[in-house]
């Protein structure tokens, strides 16, 4: 049996579609209808003959197209090519690819027959034994003996290495990379050989980097170097040397002698400069030129070699950065840091989607302060070691401010959304460094930001200050506190003690930064004296009122009050009187405020607290009233911990929830089925309720609310009162420490019988109309959660559904394993395996240790488990289809080991019936469709799922049928899975 072939009428009228389709002369919709032609053609078994005649074409994209072709045919239709005929198509595609090498076919055409070479070559080694051994050598020997150029050769063995790297089969091209040092050698050592030829082998060098020895790495480095000197190789010899630096077998600070060494004095003698010549600098230790204008035309702009050296430079700063900590002294690597930080200076904004020099260097500076915590000298504070590291961390604290400062408005508002957001990020990088540096030189750190915003601000008027100078430094004070010791310091008690000089209106940046600046030192302010403190309320108190910082200085408001609730309970006085006037903030802002009251009332014995909290809640609910009346809604709650007992015994606070639950009651009977209102109810509650070691004031009883939401679920489902119920499932039975805590009671059972029931009936009435599933996957996970959370915590209230509700429930969970959104598939596997081992336990366990699952219940939910085991054998054989199925390619491939799981599951726990099961589903019409699985693959996959003892080993029997049901099985992705 041969390769099928086209007849000649059919290539010449394929090669003429292709010719018309790249003629430029066809409209959209002709050019649609011909790639479709040609997709036709392309996809028949027949297509394997084009792949000749069309290299032989003297038409390039003819001949892209016959290339394109064989690596179509070879990684999607290689089951249709005969087995007898792969050596024949193995020569023919080698020597096309020779032939087409030879005559100067383009390289978009080589590069395609050099990728359909490879994967050919990865197809046949994956056989045992394998079909093209050593085929990295023997391509390339016989490519080169049909007389294809060291360029080309060197091109090859650049997609060869690309290729494999790919998929991780790096035992293949082991044997080769000898031939390819020394193809690289020669052609680098070579002043004569053509410059493409040069940079082929460097490209080709770059791909075999982390394969190549060191031995082979250690003799091309100098010859790499001396490259690095020549205009037209010093890019691409710095993108070697940064692989070495990186992905070699020097990388990780090895072969300072080969590598550090060789290249810091290459930078000292030339590589800075590249440097100069990009940026004027002063011949100082540690100082450079960074102020230019925001507005220059050098701003921000570097040529490609500078770029390219800065990336050299970063590589070896992550490559030697133990090397540089402990050399400070010697002139190289001080001209480096000279260097380096001039990178990190340079000029112009840092808003350039493309990586920006200042912030390829930024890392650099964290590591190197974590190198020098770690070295020996650093406990000499007087040493000659420390010394150099103050002028440079002192130089480069100066620059972290410069370089995180914001343009002027006029600059700004020319921005992109990119550009902004580029610059943010940027800002988070300079925040870790300033951080780091406070660990190196500490409150100097803080000197260098703080005292010229001081010195600012009282020798200047506002509009002689330069804002965006003020807000960078805070910026820096701020990216510093975790840091900083929660003792007095001098430069923030200067710092905070100047608020009063910023403005109250207008600079809504620098007013920002000073907000989030105050609210990070919360926890300082504990230690200090009061006054600073409450220097700091009235500054955020004040800009509370603003609408455009109201929400910072609500946050900001928040944190002081968490942090410092005993200092300020003394003043809960003002705190009342500022929620009384806060009645114009916007809700959200509201929100916070009552938040930060809130805390400060924790402070307060529970007796102290009650009228304040009452001052607080009652105007809620009175809002609440008019939600249920006249169509409005608002939210909030607040929460004590002291002697919370008593508090919540009080008859005011008990009158308070009451009211709460029937406003609740009356709302949700009128406005659940409003998504929005919903969505403030489920928050509502969400807060309101919780376990009881949470339990606050005015925190609800979770029964009635369940009912509640079973209630709304009934009206109108949702993944919202799904969840909710979940949740509130578990505060009935919470986790306790306690190894023999007592079982719920009888009301709470029943209670829960009752829910679980309805819960059930309104998700089956919305899941059940065709299509509900596909479009509702929130609602489908939501369901599978909430059965699964009953089945752990209320086992009896699902065994005693009535027969018609339980089989409902697993018919959807079996309907649910052929979805194709994951996250529904995976909650129905969930549940199913809860369901599974639950159901089918022999013995019912009441110990509730932590951090283990036990069933609870007792004796009489035995007696109850036998109709909910007869409807898991009464719906065993659909389950199991349902997961061949699923495995083979019904459902999503990254779904597998779940559905795995349960297959191992159900086989452990029915091992006979799952026999029978098993063989029953390997009958099915929908498998028997699927021709890439013959009689053997299903013997073997039977036998491994019968006779397995483990999930992981029914998760690769599972995995292997699910590789060859999808036609995966030989290809790169199979091959990846197995290593």
């Amino acid at each position: 049996m041969g390769i099928p072939t086209l007849s000649p009428n059919d290539l010449q009228q394929a090669s003429s579609i292709v010719l018309q389709l790249y003629s430029g002369q066809c409209t959209p919709a002709q050019q649609q209808l011909l790639q479709h032609q040609l997709f036709d053609v392309q996809k028949r078994v027949e297509a394997w003959s084009l792949i000749a005649p069309f290299l032989h074409h003297e038409d390039p994209n003819v001949q892209f197209f016959g290339a394109h072709t064989a690596q179509v045919k070879i990684s999607r239709d290689w089951d249709t090519l005969p087995d007898t005929d792969v050596d024949v198509f193995r020569e023919s595609l080698l020597n096309l690819t020779g032939y087409a090498s030879v005559n100067a076919y383009s390289k978009v055409v080589l590069r395609k027959l050099y990728a359909a070479l490879v994967s050919l070559a990865l197809r046949l080694c994956t056989f045992n034994p394998s079909r093209w051994p050593n085929w990295v050598l023997s391509s390339s020997s016989s490519l080169i003996s049909m007389g294809m150029s060291s360029e080309a050769a060197l091109d090859y063995l650049s997609i060869v290495a690309e290729e494999v790297s790919r998929i991780h089969l790096n035992a293949s091209i082991r044997e080769a990379t000898s031939m390819v040092s020394q193809a690289v050698t020669t052609s680098l050592n070579q002043p004569r050989r053509p410059l493409s030829e040069k940079l082929a082998a460097l490209k080709c060098f770059e791909a075999w980097i982390q394969h190549v020895p060191s031995s082979d790495i250690t003799t091309l480095v100098p010859l790499l170097l001396s490259n690095l000197s020549q205009s037209d190789m010093f890019i691409p010899s710095c993108n070697v040397v940064i692989e070495i630096l990186s992905s070699s077998s020097l990388s990780g600070g090895t072969g300072t002698k080969i590598l550090t060494e060789p290249i810091l004095f290459w930078l000292e003698h030339q590589g800075r400069l590249i440097y100069d010549s990009s940026l004027e600098c002063e011949s100082l230790p540690f100082t450079h030129v960074y102020a230019r204008s925001w507005t220059s035309p050098l701003a921000g702009e570097i040529d490609e070699s500078s770029r390219a050296l800065c990336k050299l430079l970063v590589a070896l700063g992550d490559h030697s950065i133990s090397f540089i900590a402990t050399h400070l002294p010697d002139p190289r690597v001080q001209t480096f840091l000279r260097v380096f930080m001039g990178f990190s200076g340079f000029p112009g904004c840092t808003s350039d989607p493309k990586i920006p020099l200042a912030k390829m260097t930024i890392s650099f500076w964290t590591y190197f302060g974590e190198a020098l915590l770690d070295a020996d000298f650093f406990s000499d504070t007087e040493g000659a070691q420390m010394s150099i590291v103050h002028q440079v961390y002192a130089e480069l604290v100066g620059i972290l401010q410069r370089k995180s400062r914001w343009p002027p408005p006029s600059v700004l508002k020319s921005w992109s959304n990119d550009q902004i957001d580029v610059f943010i990020a940027y800002r988070r990088d300079i925040g870790e460094a300033v951080l780091n540096a406070y660990y190196i030189i500490r409150d100097e750190t803080l000197r260098i930001l703080v005292e010229p915003i001081v010195r600012d601000l009282l020798t200047k008027k506002p509009s002689d200050i330069v804002w965006e100078d003020v807000e960078a430094s805070l910026y820096c004070v701020k990216s510093a506190q975790d840091a900083v010791p929660l003792q007095s310091n001098a430069y923030l008690s200067r710092l905070f003690g100047a608020l009063e000089r910023f403005p109250e209106a207008g600079n809504h940046l620098v007013r920002q930064t000073a907000l989030s600046l105050i609210g990070e030192y919360a926890t300082w302010f504990t230690s200090q004296d009061a006054s600073i403190l409450l220097r700091c309320i009235s500054f955020v108190v004040v800009a509370v009122r603003d609408p455009t910082i109201s929400f910072i200085a609500a946050s900001a408001l928040k944190q002081l009050c968490d942090a410092n609730r005993t200092q300020l309970a003394p003043h809960i006085a003002s705190f009342a009187e500022l929620y009384a006037s806060s009645v114009s903030i916007p809700d959200f802002e509201r929100a916070k405020i009552i938040e930060a009251i809130s805390s400060v009332i924790q402070a307060l014995h529970p007796e102290q607290a009650i009228a304040p909290t009452e001052v607080i809640v009652r105007p809620v609910v009175e809002q609440w009233q008019m939600l249920s009346t006249a169509h409005q809604g608002v939210s909030g709650g607040v929460r004590t911990h002291h002697s919370i007992e008593r508090g919540r015994n009080a008859l005011s606070i008990v009158q308070l929830r009451d009211a709460i639950l029937n406003l609740l009651g009356r709302t949700m009977s009128l406005w659940s089925a409003v998504p929005e209102i919903a969505d403030v109810l489920s928050e509502l509650i969400k807060f309101i309720t919780a376990l009881p070691s949470e339990a606050t004031l005015i925190s609800l009883p979770p029964g009635p609310v369940l009912e509640l939401v079973c209630m709304a679920a009934d009206r109108q489902l949702t993944a919202v009162w799904l969840n909710l119920a979940s949740r509130l499932v578990v505060q009935l039975d919470p986790p306790s420490f306690i190894s023999l805590k007592p079982e719920p009671g009888g009301q709470v059972r029943n209670l829960v019988d009752q829910a679980a029931q309805s819960l059930v009936i309104s998700s089956l009435r919305s899941l059940g109309t065709p299509g509900a599933m596909e479009t509702n996957p929130d609602l489908v996970q939501a369901f599978f959660a909430c059965m699964d959370e009953i089945t752990r915590t209320f086992l009896h209230a699902m065994v005693i559904l009535p027969a018609e509700l339980s089989s409902g429930v697993l018919r959807c969970a079996i309907q649910s394993l052929s979805l194709q959104e994951r996250y529904s598939l995976v909650g129905s596997c969930k549940f199913l395996v809860c369901r599974i081992i639950h159901v089918m336990t022999e013995q019912l366990t009441k110990c509730l240790l932590v951090k283990v699952t036990y069933i609870k219940g007792s004796m009489e939910d035995a007696e109850n488990l036998e109709p909910a085991r007869a409807c898991l054998r009464l719906h065993g054989q659909e389950m199991l289809g349902a997961l061949v199925l699923g495995i083979v390619g019904e459902a999503p491939r990254s779904s597998v080991p779940n559905l795995a799981t349960v297959l191992a599951t159900l086989v452990a726990k029915l091992p006979s019936e799952s026999r029978e099961w098993l063989h029953h589903s390997m009958l099915s019409e929908r498998l028997i469709r699927n021709a890439r699985i013959n009689q053997a693959t299903k013997d073997a996959f039977v036998k491994a799922i019968v006779s397995s003892r483990s999930t992981q080993k029914t998760l690769t029997a599972a995995n292997e049928l699910s590789l060859i049901g999808r036609g995966l099985n030989g290809t790169s992705y199979a091959a990846g899975q197995l290593l």
